[in-house]
């Protein structure tokens, strides 16, 4: 499905290139031009349709960074979205899609219909109203108390973890029913943090706040070098990262002669598909970000030290918060990217001392490992490849892993993994990503390989931090955990309201590659829990002992189950 939203993508890439060309414009000149805009979907509409009959999609869409007005208060982004109307069709090629979002005119030349909750644009503004409906459905949950925190773990693993807050002033603790209490520290924006420990997984619990003296701490970190329970080592005049011990090891994680955290910018300019690609000469000429302009310590206190480096490169600069944690067993890098070069490749590399002849991917619902040498036309290819929340190289004993919250490029050559951050092209779009990006990496060292360490679950951890929400809950709710499982290669995907039919909806999967048997335990005992597939549709129903359900996965298999 991927291959064919990939054929997709540059079938409209080359739709929208050839129409701008012929007239003579630039994308620009697509903005509050709804002829011009119409004429585009009429001619992807063909394209789209045929994808989605080839594939077993529910519907296919493409969006522009662009709008027929945008004198609307709200930001709204143009393109054509269509969608199956019956989503049980045993063909899908006798099944009329309909249009979700786009031009009327588009269903009404195609005889076809619009949703029943058509618009003519795709709103920007969705994952904030998802933001905010999950914010009022968490506090709803919970009453006001002005003396409580309410945390929320969203995975599927009990986790130890730094939770962000606001808390009234002289608040220096929580504490939980049991007594144990967790220091606070204020940040430099009035925020607080504190490291809890125990949040079970897909659960909610109420601390309290306490006040006191403040505990009494060691700076973990400064301009030149820091020193944590967990890690200790030195920064060049760059301020990159030479030296890196991790003390459960005694090990050097940088490999000798190079540094960890290397800003490099890359003049990248493909042969075709300027927004897409990246041709395998981009190394040829780069930059390598030296002499920072600042270098400052913004936060200290029991729980981390955050060193800020402002960098400068041609009119961008680059503003990274190096986060050294107390208790955690990694490092963030906090980056806040004013971009405005253009065919600019911005890439972190990683240069480690593990001896490795293959590096570790995520990729959705699972893994992939790609060898890090070139010996073949075949392993050159993959000079640059895509990964989701992390990436590992490991030996026996000992490895690293570098993990971020949003991007998907990245590249290993022996011993240097390098995340890409930024990608700049001109066309079709002449100012593409010449803007503020917010995004944060981590590096995390680890004894034994990916799975001993159980870098995925440190990855998910990253990438969904707890929640809070003021107050305590409400009387009555469940003290215990919605679902878990007693396997660490079993992930909880997915928890939700069932689109068809009664019940909610779990999907899981294997994350490790390996065959296990794994108990799944309910907060209360289901009346029914029956496997479905992924378009849930009923299979087998499953036997149930009390609120437990023994099942048998399979090496990456994905399962979804109906609660009832």
């Amino acid at each position: 499905l991927a291959a064919w939203g990939i054929s997709l993508s540059d079938q409209l890439s080359d739709t929208v290139a050839d129409i701008l060309q012929e007239r003579r414009l630039s994308f620009d000149d697509l903005r509050n031009n709804p002829d011009l805009l119409n004429e585009i979907q009429q001619e992807a509409y063909n394209q789209i349709y045929t994808h989605m009959q080839l594939t077993t999609s529910s519907g296919a869409f493409y969006f522009l960074d662009t709008t027929v007005n945008d004198a609307l208060p709200e930001t709204y982004y143009n393109g054509l979205y269509l969608k199956y109307a019956n989503l049980y069709a045993e063909n899908t090629i006798h099944n009329k899609p309909c249009v979700f979002r786009g031009n009327s005119g588009v269903a009404r030349r195609n005889s076809i219909n619009l949703y029943s909750t058509w618009q003519l644009e795709s709103m920007a503004g969705t994952f904030p109203q998802a933001e905010a409906l999950l914010g009022t459905a968490q506090r709803a949950l919970t009453q006001e108390d002005s003396e409580s925190l309410t945390l929320w773990n969203s995975l599927s693993r009990s986790r130890d973890d730094v939770v962000r807050f606001a808390a009234p002033e002289g608040v220096t603790a929580l504490a939980d029913a049991q007594g144990h209490q967790f220091p606070v520290q204020r940040l430099s924006d009035g925020s607080c943090v504190a490291f809890v420990q125990g949040l079970a997984p897909l659960s909610a619990v109420t601390l309290r706040f306490v006040r006191g003296p403040l505990q009494p701490f060691e700076a973990l970190a400064d301009a030149s070098g820091f020193d944590t329970p967990l890690f200790c080592g030195r920064f060049d005049e760059n301020m990159r990262i030479v030296s890196l011990i991790d003390r459960r090891t005694g090990r050097e994680t940088v490999q000798p002669g190079h540094a960890l955290n290397r800003l490099v910018v890359y003049d990248n300019r493909p042969h075709r598909y300027d927004a897409w690609d990246v041709n395998i000469y981009y190394p040829e000429k780069q930059w390598t970000l030296e002499h920072p302009e600042s270098v400052e310590i913004v936060e200290q206190g029991p729980v981390l030290t955050a060193v800020r480096v402002r960098h400068r490169f041609g009119t961008s600069s680059i503003v990274q918060d190096m986060v050294f944690y107390h208790d955690l067993a990694r490092i963030d890098f906090q980056t806040t990217v004013s971009w405005r070069e253009a065919h600019g490749l911005l890439k972190a590399h990683f240069p480690v001392d593990v001896f490795c002849d293959s590096a570790t991917f995520d990729i959705q619902y699972g893994n992939v490992r790609r060898p890090t040498h070139r010996n073949t036309s075949w392993d050159a290819a993959r000079f640059e490849v895509c990964a989701h929340k992390w990436m590992d190289i490991s030996e026996p004993g000992f490895g690293v892993a570098v993990l971020n919250d949003c991007k998907y490029g990245c590249s290993v050559h022996d011993n240097d993994m390098a995340l890409t951050l930024l990608k700049s092209s001109t066309y079709p779009n002449p100012t593409a990503d010449q803007e503020q990006h917010v995004f944060t990496y981590a590096l995390c060292p680890h004894p034994g390989d990916w799975r001993s360490a159980r870098v995925p679950d440190e990855a998910y951890a990253l990438n969904i931090p707890v929640r809070t929400v003021a107050g305590r809950l409400r009387a009555g709710m469940p003290p215990a955990s919605y679902a878990r499982v007693n396997q660490p290669n079993i992930i909880i995907e997915c928890v939700k309201a069932a689109l068809h039919g009664e019940g909610g909806i779990l999907r899981l999967y294997e994350c490790y590659g390996m065959r296990c048997q794994a108990t799944l335990t309910l907060a209360r005992r289901p009346s029914c829990v029956r496997r479905i597939s992924l378009m849930e549709e009923d299979g087998e129903v499953l036997e149930t002992a009390e609120n437990r359900v023994v099942l048998e996965v399979k090496p990456y298999e994905i399962v979804s189950l109906r609660i009832l």
